[in-house]
């Protein structure tokens, strides 16, 4: 991506969106106070959606409460910048008992901060990390802020960047007190799905909970392999990295792991192929922290769903090969209830999956919805045992549904 122009995310942006999920126009409003949190009338806006708002994120502040963060070109939408891919920063404080979303712009620079990933460490500061092409060497930068748990800035606000030049579609974690971003660097022209070509290696870059750079792991790197779209979250003790490798000749990818003690800087699991046969970018990634697990939810293309769960070493502690497909770039919300771990997650479909993690992966139910999510950045809350709360990223703000489990 860092070989094309300055503009040239429009174009491969949307040329991704018209190959790999098409266009969807049933959107809903910019929710206010005053509009039901289910209603979803039709948008007319028509467009790559990630170019009005990429990349979303709720994380835990403490207390109960929770912050969204968020890239969007304005609140409301900003059509005139989406045209050219302009995104700011915004956050929310967020209640789970009774949410209601007042944005307040955090970081704000000509071109995209986008897609936006945020992760808070043990003693309170929250990273957050995006692709930059505001004023970068080479047309892109990934870079980072550190803030308090109030998002006051700190010494390390944004904007940091990251080690190598040319860094795109980071993503961070926290573990204990350190932080991971794990990200992509360099374009590869040709192949994949009709030629567009993908990511060349990716990285982690490892800091402390100030924000200041301790080491770099090479995770795929050289002319051998082709690999991009990072996914990293992290346990109490390990940070799992996924991601998708390029195929010869094919127009689906293989998906990768790995994972790292941040700490040590030692791995357990360096490029595993833990699937194959995947729908680019129709995965995701969730730490179970006290266990040192990770679930893995992916979605063949043939789309079929499917779930795994992976000790701290790589190994398949269970398989389920009959889920619903997941929403592409959605995010799993995780709650332990009477001692049980109940995970809510995004379908393609419209609504929302809830499974059980025992021993096994198990579909305890699914709650329809007739609204289809976008392919901006999805995730959710919960808001007690039997109330689940989403946010979507859409070309036309941010859309919220509230689901119960009694439905």
């Amino acid at each position: 991506m860092n070989l094309l122009s300055k503009n040239s995310k429009l174009v491969i942006f949307t040329l991704f969106i018209l190959l790999f999920v098409g266009c969807n126009n049933n959107h809903s409003i910019l929710p206010d106070k005053k509009a039901p949190v289910n209603k979803t009338p039709t948008c007319d806006k028509e467009g790559d959606q990630r170019s009005y708002q990429h990349g979303i994120d709720f994380i835990p502040i403490g207390n109960e409460q929770y912050a969204l963060v968020w890239s969007s070109s304005g609140s409301p939408i900003d059509v005139s910048k989406s045209t050219v891919w302009e995104h700011d920063v915004y956050y929310s404080l967020i209640d789970p008992a009774k949410p209601v979303i007042k944005p307040i712009n955090l970081i704000s620079r000509e071109e995209a901060q986008e897609p936006a990933s945020t992760a808070i460490s043990k003693d309170g500061h929250i990273m957050i990390t995006m692709e930059d092409g505001w004023d970068p060497t080479i047309v892109l930068e990934q870079r980072y802020g550190v803030y308090n748990s109030d998002f006051t800035p700190t010494s390390k606000a944004y904007p940091q960047v990251v080690p190598v030049a040319g860094g795109h579609s980071g993503h961070v974690a926290a573990i204990d007190n350190r932080f991971v971003i794990f990200y992509s660097e360099e374009w590869v022209s040709g192949g994949g799905v009709d030629n567009l070509g993908s990511g060349d290696d990716v990285y982690a870059a490892i800091y402390d909970s100030n924000g200041n750079f301790l080491f770099q792991k090479n995770i795929a790197v050289g002319t051998t392999t082709r690999d991009w779209w990072p996914w990293v979250e992290g346990s109490d003790n390990y940070a799992c990295m996924i991601w998708q490798r390029f195929v010869n000749n094919e127009i689906y990818s293989d998906l990768m792991i790995s994972i790292l003690n941040p700490l040590t800087g030692e791995f357990t699991v360096t490029e595993k192929k833990i699937e194959t046969n995947m729908e680019y970018y129709t995965y995701s990634l969730a730490a179970i922290p006290e266990l040192d697990q990770f679930l893995i939810m992916g979605v063949h293309k043939d789309g079929t769903g499917f779930g795994i769960l992976l000790d701290k070493n790589g190994n398949e502690l269970s398989r389920n090969d009959n889920l619903p497909p997941i929403v592409r770039e959605s995010q799993p919300a995780l709650r332990t209830i009477n001692g049980n771990l109940f995970i809510a997650q995004a379908k393609a479909d419209g609504g929302i999956m809830i499974l059980k993690i025992t021993t096994n992966i198990e579909l305890e139910k699914t709650i329809d919805d007739a609204y289809i999510w976008g392919y901006g950045g999805t995730d959710g809350i919960w808001m007690n045992d039997k109330q689940v709360y989403m946010v979507s990223l859409s070309n036309c703000g941010l859309v919220q549904k509230k689901f119960s489990l009694n439905e």
